[in-house]
């Protein structure tokens, strides 16, 4: 463990982090499963038992070892992959609202803009209800209906966004 751990940190520190893939992390796995077992045959105590425990043991354990250094890159690769398609899905459907709203916010924030906008930003974004308030009033909320919050209170989530001069989601 002392081995491939020394190793991991020399080989990151080599070829950064974003050059490391499943490939790499294999063969970094089992350079460090050869020295640590050669350490032990070159330690042991009698040499004898520790070649016999190798031999039994040695290669099912480097197999297991690589194997599980490259699934453990590939999930980290897979994660990764997730987060930027998501962060890409977010991006694309912030847009899409934008510009589909736009021609309604061109005609000023008022009852019947608010209505539309926050049709078209619930129907975009999945989300359980949307609310459209100016400064003091709530000009169009749209939603489940069973999540549909009374006025009061999102004139509270208003009067903090406004306090703080912030948009806020809740």
């Amino acid at each position: 463990a002392v081995f491939g751990g020394a190793m991991a940190g020399l080989v990151r520190q080599w070829l950064g982090l974003k050059r490391i893939n499943w490939k790499v992390a294999g063969m970094v796995a089992l350079v460090a499963e050869i020295l640590q077992k050669s350490a032990i045959l070159l330690w042991a105590k009698p040499f004898e038992a520790a070649l016999a425990f190798e031999q039994a043991v040695g290669v099912p354990t480097t197999i297991i070892s690589v194997i599980g250094s490259a699934l453990f890159f590939l999930i980290i690769d897979d994660i990764k992959a997730r987060q930027e398609l998501s962060g890409a899905e977010a991006a694309r459907t912030a847009l899409n609202i934008a510009s589909q709203t736009l021609p309604y916010l061109r005609q000023g924030l008022n009852a019947s803009s608010a209505a539309h906008t926050a049709q078209l930003v619930y129907d975009l974004s999945g989300v359980d209800y949307v609310a459209i308030t100016d400064r003091h009033n709530v000009l169009a909320v749209v939603g489940k209906e069973t999540r549909l919050p009374e006025e009061a209170m999102l004139m509270t989530h208003v009067d903090k966004a406004l306090n703080k001069n912030e948009s806020t989601i809740q």
